[in-house]
């Protein structure tokens, strides 16, 4: 009886695993290369802010709330005289499609966020407590995230760059990467810079940091002036130049690239 009942087990087992490789190539099967990257747009109010904050969530295909340890997310804030569409434009959606179809992304969400007042001083905007207090909560609540810093990233191309350099060196506890792109100068003084690094330190909690500029790029010694200040203090930072200027087409051939840098570290789920 023993012996038939594992000879069974052994028969499931190879059906199993025959059914699975040709749902690759039944027709009309959707196997989870084949499936598109979702997007879920919100809109929410925060109590900081005069006016509803509007975000996008780029879902990966096959997501599953029931995995454990949860999926990474990469946060993205958009530049000066622009709106969210513009990772769209860039071809957020399809890159993200590609990288998992290839292998050479893990699986992640992405949320790009719309910021209204782009022309407000940063140094009197509350955007950032509304990612921090309103956005990133109702991003964990609501879907099955890793919370841990290591897997939450932030980046911003031109003025987003400036938020992201904000943020995340002055939250190292919430964020563990962030990426720089074409940023338009710096928002900390050596002083204030110094003493961020410090704490850091002292608390482990340093960050991975990622500075890139088109070589033809108006502001392309900015990023460099910020990369400086780390490297006087001992603190690692990538810095790139690429060929290109400061504008969409450059952040779109770029794009890619800073998915892969984000992610790098990320546990694989396919």
């Amino acid at each position: 009886m023993k012996k038939a009942a594992n000879i069974l087990t052994r028969k499931i087992q190879i059906s199993f695993f025959f059914l699975l490789i040709l749902c690759d190539f039944i027709p009309g099967f959707a196997s989870c290369s084949d499936m598109p990257v979702k997007i879920q747009n919100v809109q929410m109010t925060s109590p900081v802010m005069a006016h509803p904050v509007r975000f996008s969530i780029y879902i990966p295909p096959c997501y599953d709330d029931r995995i454990t340890d949860g999926y990474p997310v990469i946060y993205l804030i958009h530049g000066q005289n622009m709106d969210n569409s513009v990772w769209q434009k860039m071809g957020l959606q399809d890159k993200m499609q590609d990288g998992f179809a290839r292998m050479i992304l893990p699986h992640f969400l992405v949320v790009t966020i719309q910021e209204d007042n782009f022309l407000e001083d940063i140094y009197l905007s509350k955007l950032d407590t509304a990612i921090l207090e309103t956005i990133i909560p109702w991003i964990d609540e609501n879907y099955n995230t890793c919370t841990d810093r290591t897997c939450r990233a932030i980046g911003g191309i031109s003025r987003g760059a400036l938020w992201a350099e904000k943020m995340a060196f002055s939250n190292p506890e919430v964020f563990g990467s962030v990426g720089l792109h074409s940023i338009p100068g710096t928002f900390f003084d050596d002083q204030s810079l110094q003493v961020l690094i410090k704490n850091q330190i002292q608390n482990n909690l340093m960050l991975r940091v990622y500075i890139d500029v088109g070589s033809e790029d108006n502001y392309r010694h900015k990023g460099r002036i910020f990369s400086d200040q780390l490297n006087y203090y001992g603190y690692s930072n990538i810095r790139i130049i690429n060929t290109g200027g400061h504008d969409e087409n450059y952040w779109s051939s770029q794009l890619l690239n800073y998915l892969i840098w984000y992610s790098e570290n990320w546990k694989v789920r396919h």
